[in-house]
C-alpha cells in the first residue's frame, strides 16, 4: 500500500512538473534584436576587454591576445597588458615596422594587417628595449583574392581598400597580400574620419528593399568595433559626404516613389533628422511630366554619385539611368547645367544642356563624377545606360569601351571639352560601377567595376550580358604621365577602390567606448495605453507566418489582399505602439509588405511583445523585439 502511495505521489509530481514546463514553453518568446545580434555581441566583448585591461596579471611577457575580438574582421587582434611604468610600444608585424603605440601603463594595442591562414609574427618593444614576440594564428580566407598583374617598384606603402558588391570588403598591399577583410555585405562608400574610424554601410537591407539602398550606415574601426549606428530618414546608397561636424550629405530612397534611388538629402549628424531634401523624381517630373511618366516605374534611375563644392554650395550629381551629370545649386534647388546626350533628353532640358566642342563621349551609365580642386570634373564613363542597352547578348557590346575623362566647362558659353582621357587601349568595357580618383600625389586611381575584357568575347555567342562568369573588377593606378604603376584584377563587381594608410606612424591605445544609436526615423503610428489593448490580446491566435525586424523595418509574409487591413502592435510596459502595415488600393500582396520590403519602425529603447492584427483577428507572433 505504501509503495502504491509513493508511486501515486511520484506520478502527480511528474504531471505537475510537466504542466509547469508546458506552461513555460507556451509562454516562451523569441527575442529579436532590431539592431542586429552583432551589436549585443559587441557589448559583451567591450566588457571582457575592460576586464582584461584592468587585470595586472597580464604583462608584456604574458599579454592577453584576442583574435578577431569583435567577430567581424578575422585578420585583426587586440593585445592587452600592463606595465609598472609608462612606456610606448613599437609594433612590428611579420617583420615590417607598423606603428608606435602611445605611452601608457595600461596597454590595449590594436593589431590589423595580419596574413590569412598564417602564423603571424608580432614583435612588441617598449622604450627600454624589452621585447615580446607573439605568434598570432589566423583563419584562412576562402573568397576570391586580388590577382596582381603588375606592381611598379616606385609605389609607396599605401594599401588598396576594395569596396565590392556582394562579397567582403578587403584590403591588399601592392604585392597582393590580403591584410584585412570584414565578414558580411558592407558594400558602399567608405568615408575616413579624423579619429581613425570610418563610415561604412550597415549590412541590413533597408528602404524599399533596393539592393544597394541600406537602412543606414555605421561608424566602425578596423577591429570591427561598431561605435555609431546611423538609421537615416531615407536610407542610404552610394555616397556619404561630411559637410561639417553637424551635417551629412547623402543619397537615399523615398517610400512609394516610382524612382527608388532619387533622393538627395542632408541629415543632422547628431540626431539623424532630415535638414534638407530633394526628391529628383518629383523634381524632374515638374520639368517634363510626360517624359518622366513614359519611363515607367521600373526605370533604373540611380543617383550614383555626389561631389560637393563647398565654395558655392553646389553639387555635381551623376544620374546613371539618364546618363547625365548635373551641376545643382543646393541653395536655390536649380540646375546650373547638364551634361547629357540630347537624344536621351526631352526638349524641356535643352536650356540646361552643355554643348560638346570636341569628341568627348556623352556619359552613358557613368559613375563617380568628381569636382577637382582646379574646377575641372573627372568621371568614369561606362558607356552602358538604359537608353543604349539594346540586347541581352554579350557579343552585341564587343565594340564598347569604358573611358575615364577630365573635362572643363565654360559656364558662360555652356560648352565643355576634354583635357585628359584614359581608355585602357579600348580593351576594357565596364557595365556598371567604377571610379576615378586623383590621389594627393596626382596619380590617378581607376576602378573598372564590372569589366568584360576584350579577350572574354571569344566564342560567346548566345551568352547573356548578365552572366557573371565573364565579370571581373580591375584596379589601375597611373602616374602623372599615365604610366601604369599597378594593375590588379578580382572576380566580382568592384564598387569603388580607395588607397589608404592602414597604420599611422603613431597610434593611440585602444579605448573601450559605448555603442551609440542615432535614429532619424519618426514614429508614425498610434499610441494606446497597454491596459486598453491587453484584454483583446489574451485570446490572440497562433501566428504561423514569418516575422522579422531588421534595424528600423518590420517584415512579414502574411498573405494580404487589397481589402485587408494589417496592424503591427508593439506592446510595452505602459503603452502599445500600433503601426498600420497596409495601404488601401495597393496591388495584391505576396511576400513582404505593401512595398514588399517592410515598414519603418521608430521606437524608444526597450523590449516589446509583438502582435499582428489582420482585420478583426489578433495573432501572437511569440516575438519580443529589443530596440
Amino acid at each position: 500500500m505504501k509503495k502504491n502511495y509513493e508511486l501515486l505521489i511520484y506520478f502527480f509530481v511528474v504531471v505537475i512538473i510537466g504542466l509547469i514546463l508546458l506552461g513555460i514553453a507556451k509562454e516562451r518568446r523569441n527575442d529579436i534584436y532590431a539592431l542586429g545580434d552583432i551589436v549585443e555581441t559587441q557589448k559583451h566583448v567591450d566588457e571582457q576587454i575592460s576586464k582584461f585591461m584592468n587585470d595586472k596579471s597580464y604583462t608584456l611577457n604574458n599579454p592577453k591576445v584576442i583574435v578577431n575580438p569583435y567577430k567581424l574582421t578575422p585578420l585583426t587582434a587586440i593585445v592587452l597588458f600592463n606595465t609598472k611604468e609608462e612606456t610606448s610600444i613599437k609594433v612590428t608585424i611579420n617583420g615590417k615596422f607598423t606603428t608606435t603605440v602611445e605611452s601608457t601603463k595600461s596597454h590595449a594595442i590594436p593589431i590589423y594587417g595580419l596574413y590569412a591562414g598564417s602564423d603571424n609574427t608580432v614583435l612588441l618593444e617598449d622604450d627600454k628595449g624589452n621585447t615580446k614576440e607573439l605568434t598570432i594564428k589566423t583563419e584562412d580566407y576562402e573568397g576570391d583574392k586580388l590577382k596582381v598583374e603588375y606592381a611598379d617598384e616606385s609605389l609607396n606603402d599605401q594599401v588598396y581598400f576594395l569596396s565590392p558588391n556582394f562579397v567582403e570588403n578587403c584590403i591588399y598591399d601592392k604585392e597582393g597580400n590580403l591584410l584585412w577583410y570584414i565578414k558580411g555585405d558592407y558594400a558602399g562608400d567608405i568615408v575616413y574620419l579624423e579619429n581613425g574610424h570610418f563610415l561604412i554601410s550597415d549590412p541590413y537591407q533597408g528602404t524599399n528593399g533596393v539592393k544597394i539602398n541600406y537602412a543606414g550606415f555605421l561608424e566602425m574601426d578596423y577591429l570591427g568595433k561598431i561605435y555609431t549606428q546611423y538609421i537615416t530618414p531615407y536610407g542610404y546608397h552610394h555616397e556619404i559626404i561630411l559637410l561639417d561636424e553637424n551635417r551629412i550629405l547623402t543619397t537615399g530612397a523615398k517610400d512609394g516613389s516610382p524612382f527608388l534611388e532619387a533622393v538627395l538629402y542632408i541629415m543632422d549628424r547628431n540626431t539623424g533628422e532630415e535638414l534638407y531634401s530633394v526628391d529628383f523624381y518629383d523634381y524632374f517630373h515638374n520639368i517634363a511630366p510626360s517624359w518622366v511618366d513614359s519611363l515607367g516605374t521600373n526605370f533604373d534611375f540611380v543617383l550614383n554619385s555626389i561631389s560637393y563644392d563647398e565654395k558655392n554650395n553646389d553639387a555635381i550629381i551623376s544620374f546613371r539611368g539618364f546618363g547625365a551629370i548635373v551641376r545643382f545649386d543646393l541653395d536655390t534647388k536649380e540646375i546650373i547645367w547638364m551634361f547629357a546626350d540630347p537624344d536621351n533628353m526631352p526638349s524641356e532640358f535643352d536650356k540646361y544642356l552643355l554643348k560638346v566642342t570636341d569628341n568627348t563621349k556623352y556619359p552613358y551609365g557613368e559613375h563617380s563624377a568628381v569636382l577637382l580642386s582646379d574646377g575641372t570634373i573627372a568621371f568614369h564613363n561606362n558607356d552602358a545606360d538604359q537608353f543604349h542597352m539594346d540586347s541581352s547578348d554579350l557579343s552585341f557590346y564587343k565594340d564598347r569601351y569604358t573611358t575615364n575623362v577630365i573635362f572643363e566647362v565654360d559656364e558662360n558659353n555652356k560648352t565643355l571639352h576634354t583635357i585628359w582621357e584614359y581608355d585602357a587601349n579600348k580593351n576594357e568595357w565596364s557595365k556598371v560601377a567604377g571610379r576615378i580618383e586623383i590621389l594627393p600625389n596626382n596619380n590617378k586611381l581607376i576602378t573598372f567595376g564590372w569589366s568584360i575584357s576584350d579577350d572574354s568575347y571569344e566564342s560567346i555567342d548566345g551568352v547573356s550580358i548578365n552572366d557573371t562568369n565573364y565579370l571581373k573588377g580591375i584596379i589601375v593606378e597611373l602616374d602623372q604621365n599615365d604610366k601604369v604603376l599597378f594593375k590588379g584584377t578580382t572576380k566580382g563587381l568592384l564598387y569603388r577602390v580607395y588607397k589608404i594608410d592602414l597604420f599611422d606612424e603613431t597610434t593611440k591605445n585602444y579605448e573601450v567606448k559605448s555603442y551609440n544609436k542615432i535614429d532619424g526615423t519618426k514614429f508614425t503610428g498610434e499610441v494606446v495605453p497597454t491596459n486598453e489593448i491587453k484584454p483583446k490580446l489574451k485570446k490572440a491566435s497562433k501566428f504561423t507566418n514569418s516575422f522579422d525586424v531588421q534595424i528600423n523595418r518590420v517584415m512579414t509574409d502574411l498573405p494580404m489582399g487589397t481589402e485587408d487591413n494589417v496592424d503591427i502592435l508593439f506592446v510595452g510596459p505602459d503603452n502599445t505602439y500600433i503601426y498600420n502595415y497596409t495601404k488601401s488600393g495597393e496591388e495584391v500582396y505576396s511576400g513582404f509588405n505593401s512595398n514588399k520590403y517592410g515598414i519603418k519602425v521608430h521606437l524608444d529603447s526597450g523590449k516589446y511583445q509583438v502582435f499582428i492584427k489582420l482585420n478583426d483577428t489578433y495573432y501572437d507572433t511569440k516575438v519580443n523585439v529589443i530596440f
